[in-house]
């Protein structure tokens, strides 16, 4: 139910990033209300594996400029 209803505080629909343009990524981890996003493992797991990309990405950038 939660997956059409939201967590009674943000809908679905509300929480995902389809209608922002540019470069976004989102991920669904079931069975997380609101304030349990706070305090669960896979959250940190998945922001660590976002910005990991973004330094590798941006290292690579680095050296591929470099003289």
């Amino acid at each position: 139910m939660g997956r059409f209803l939201g967590d009674g505080l943000v809908t679905p629909g509300s929480a995902t990033a389809h209608a922002i343009d540019g470069d976004v990524q989102s991920a669904s981890l079931g069975k997380l209300g609101h304030m349990r996003l706070l305090k669960d493992a896979r959250v940190y797991r998945q922001i660590k594996e976002w910005v990991s990309a973004i330094e590798d990405g941006a290292a690579k950038k680095r050296a591929a400029a470099a003289p």
